[in-house]
């Protein structure tokens, strides 16, 4: 044992140590939820702020009196106070690594105590949404910002190099997808299997493919970070509001914790835009972006559990939306009046500069996109300036760039659709000729722009997140659908365009002008008057 870890051992405050005893009590013999969450989000929070604002809590090894060495307390324990350490202190590569085996022990001890539950003499372990939710986070963002770490070898110390070549196991990709699989087997079994076997398990199993899914949108395989929310069932569906849900009421499988639900939206949202399911992206980003916007400006977000991400995510989702309505402008009907407001006040001059010719596309984009990292392990041996050579190039946003080049690529061409389109909302028919000269093409490239422009909005699309009775839908499913707002046809030389109904309806607009005379009615009351 170190002798920093000696220190904060060797005078651990009274009501530490009676926190420690009740977080034990609250988890594993009582297995009280309320008594666990209230001890998790309220008293840790103040204890972290009172004793340890720049510092580390006590080992496992120096509380282990507190919970009679209970080996399941304290492997939780052992995540809790990891996490902590490195939100409030300076970490280097040891400490990355030691984190990492944290994680391993904390899994393993999971895993086991779910094949062999009869092992386990206290019976049960009781963990608050809240706190599996921050562990699977944390995990999968670890495992992010070490990808970063180690691609990076520009001015690393040889200290540092001899630690990355003596653990390239520490975060191997295939490891972490190891626990994050077996955490949802275990935690999220199939229709008719076996129940979680304790009631951590099934919070930790929820999480874990909450976590799996952003981690697979982090590697670039779309597909799989939607598949990967199957066994929650309705986890797309929850991101939006229960009032809007059939019957107004249902299951939700991320027990209302508005990080987790803010998590998967902007994750799948990422995809389905990503896959081109624009209208997809727009419906499941859009209820969480309204809910955000309102918690953060009302405050009653910013003091949530993990509420200071939450900013970020909603700036990102706006950023995404105005992207995803600009790209595909039938996906704006799948957005509130709120969120559209929001979207052209934050972005409407962006978006002018990209009408007007200007690049923006890509500057949107790489400014909402997640981090995207490649697990790879580089060859430290290559690592330049020990022999006088030119240190390497940095290859920790490698792909990151590769992902929004190829957005870049993928939006390049929407400029002449853009274009046509604005024509063809003027016009009820036109003749080829005119339509090419408008264009500034001849009436071959027009025809097949024409064609090409129909081609490019067909996309799977689900037109509700729920299926008969209420079912929430996978998802993956979707039928072929245009999500062109114009239809058009060509017949002899003339194109015909039949204009489609907007569908928003204007009972929005006046709610929305209805509740701000509320707003300023109620403004007006609270101002003093004298007479």
């Amino acid at each position: 044992m170190s002798e920093a870890v000696e220190d904060r051992d060797s005078c651990i405050p009274d009501t530490v140590k009676n926190f420690v005893f009740d977080l034990h009590d609250a988890t594993r013999r009582s297995q009280v939820p309320a008594e666990a969450r209230n001890l998790y989000v309220v008293e840790y929070k103040s204890l972290c702020e009172k004793y340890f604002a720049n510092s580390a809590w006590p080992s496992p090894a120096g509380v282990s009196s507190e919970c009679n060495a209970d080996p399941i307390f304290l492997a939780l324990y052992g995540e809790l106070t990891t996490r902590h350490f490195h939100g409030a202190c300076r970490t280097g590569v040891r400490d990355r690594i030691d984190s990492w085996r944290s994680y391993r022990h904390l899994f393993d001890t999971l895993l086991e105590l779910a094949n062999d539950p009869a092992a386990d003499t206290m019976g049960g372990l009781c963990v608050p949404p809240e706190w599996a939710f921050a562990a699977m986070n944390e995990f999968v963002y670890q495992f992010q910002a070490f990808c970063q770490f180690r691609t990076n070898l520009g001015g690393r110390k040889e200290h540092d190099l001899t630690v990355l070549r003596e653990n390239k196991d520490a975060w191997a990709v295939e490891t972490v997808m190891f626990y994050l699989h077996g955490l949802v087997r275990v935690g999220c079994p199939e229709p008719g299997g076996p129940p979680p076997p304790t009631a951590g398990h099934a919070a930790f199993g929820t999480y874990a493919a909450v976590g799996l899914s952003r981690l697979e949108c982090l590697l670039g395989d779309y597909t799989s970070c939607l598949s990967a929310l199957r066994p929650l069932g309705g986890a797309v569906a929850s991101v939006v509001p229960v009032e809007c849900a059939p019957g107004g009421a249902r299951d939700d499988p991320l027990h209302g914790i508005t990080a987790a639900r803010a998590t998967v939206a902007y994750h799948a949202g990422v995809s389905y835009l990503l896959l081109r399911r624009y209208r997809d992206a727009a419906r499941t980003m859009s209820p969480m972006s309204a809910v955000l916007l309102r918690g953060l400006r009302s405050g009653t977000l910013r003091r949530a559990p993990g509420g200071e991400q939450l900013p970020k995510l909603a700036d990102r989702m706006v950023a995404l939306l105005a992207i995803v309505s600009h790209l595909c402008p039938a996906a704006g009907t799948c957005c509130s009046e709120e969120v559209r407001t929001h979207v052209q006040d934050r972005h409407g001059d962006a978006l002018a500069k990209i009408d007007s010719g200007d690049e923006g596309y890509e500057e949107l984009f790489a400014h909402a996109c997640p981090k995207f990292v490649s697990p790879a392990v580089p060859n430290y041996d290559r690592a330049g300036g020990s022999a006088g050579g030119p240190p390497p190039p940095d290859a920790s946003k490698a792909a990151y760039n590769l992902q929004v080049r190829g957005f870049a690529g993928e939006t390049a061409g929407h400029g002449p659709l853009r274009r046509l389109r604005s024509y063809l909302k003027l016009y009820t028919s036109i003749r080829n000729d005119k339509l090419a000269a408008f264009n500034d093409m001849g009436a071959n490239r027009l025809a097949g722009l024409l064609c090409g422009y129909k081609l490019k909005m067909f996309q799977l699309e689900n037109s509700s997140l729920y299926g008969p009775a209420g079912v929430p839908k996978d998802p993956l499913e979707g039928s072929v659908k245009s999500a062109l707002d114009v239809e058009y046809y060509v017949e002899a030389d003339v194109v015909y365009v039949e204009g489609e109904e907007d569908g928003r309806g204007h009972d929005e607009h006046f709610l929305k002008q209805l509740e701000s005379c509320n707003d300023i009615s109620a403004e007006v009351a609270t101002v003093p008057i004298t007479v």
